[in-house]
């Protein structure tokens, strides 16, 4: 695949829970990675908040105001950022508060040199309080924005919830993987289980590869499974010849995020 990009990257964050879990120094540490690293762009899998309160949209938004302002931003809403206790406004304006203090649109579309970057909100704040579900909206959103994006792009979709669950044995024949891979997607960003996880589908029946990247959450206590107690995230680096991902693993001794896995797969 031609593509006039040499190298792109892309810092995953996921489930930030700002508010009584969320850990300030690790909070620190990803503005530091970011800075550092000076990505491309920064990709936010939900869950910027606990309770979807205005004071934690206001830490929030402070956060993502200290990134680097050259570095893209592409973030969808998690459950957590829809008031759960609050039902009133659960029902008639869940999505109020993301809207004022994160972004107006919760289907966005990136399109850097090379790279094409769609988030999809995959909450549902009515039936699905706290599971997800993709829609054939949203599958249109994503197949319009492909469509005008050039086929050499590297395609990437962000949402809150996995694509699957998290379990070795993968189903295949999902409609929705069969759908994302059909449009040419090579890189799906989730979060929601607060564990990373690495996938990769290869190419087959000429349909490109493809990668599945949860991340665990990057900067709450509330790790779970293999991550209890941990902060993670993913730097992704894409090249004309391969994806490279990088799970990171937060270390108080270091204040830092050090790698932990690194797996690559080729471009196709």
């Amino acid at each position: 695949m031609e593509t006039g990009i040499t190298e792109q990257t892309i810092i995953h964050v996921s489930d930030l829970h700002f508010g009584p879990p969320y850990v300030e120094k690790v909070g620190d540490a990803i503005v530091q990675l970011v800075e550092e690293l000076s990505p491309d762009v920064v990709a936010v899998s939900g869950d910027l908040t606990q309770r979807a309160r205005v004071s934690q949209f206001r830490a929030a938004r402070a956060f993502l105001n200290r990134l680097p302002a050259h570095c893209a931003q592409v973030v969808v809403p998690g459950n957590h950022d829809i008031p759960l206790y609050r039902i009133w406004e659960r029902l008639f304006s869940p999505y109020r508060l993301f809207k004022k203090f994160i972004s107006p649109h919760r289907n966005s579309v990136h399109r850097g040199e090379g790279l094409t970057v769609v988030g999809i909100d995959s909450t549902h704040f009515y039936r699905r309080l706290k599971g997800g579900k993709i829609r054939k909206k949203h599958l249109d959103f994503c197949a319009d924005a492909f469509a005008n994006s050039p086929e050499s792009d590297f395609r990437v979709v962000v949402f809150h919830h996995p694509l699957f669950a998290l379990t070795e044995e993968v189903n295949h024949d999902q409609v929705l993987v069969r759908s994302l891979r059909s449009m040419g997607v090579q890189l799906v960003l989730c979060g929601h289980v607060h564990e990373s996880l690495i996938y990769h589908f290869p190419k087959e029946q000429g349909q490109p590869s493809m990668s599945v990247v949860l991340c665990g959450t990057s900067s709450s206590s509330r790790g779970r499974s293999s991550e209890e107690g941990a902060n993670s995230l993913n730097v992704i680096r894409l090249t004309k010849e391969h994806v490279s991902i990088s799970r990171r693993v937060y270390d108080s001794s270091y204040n830092s995020f050090g790698e932990v896995e690194q797996q690559s797969f080729p471009r196709a």
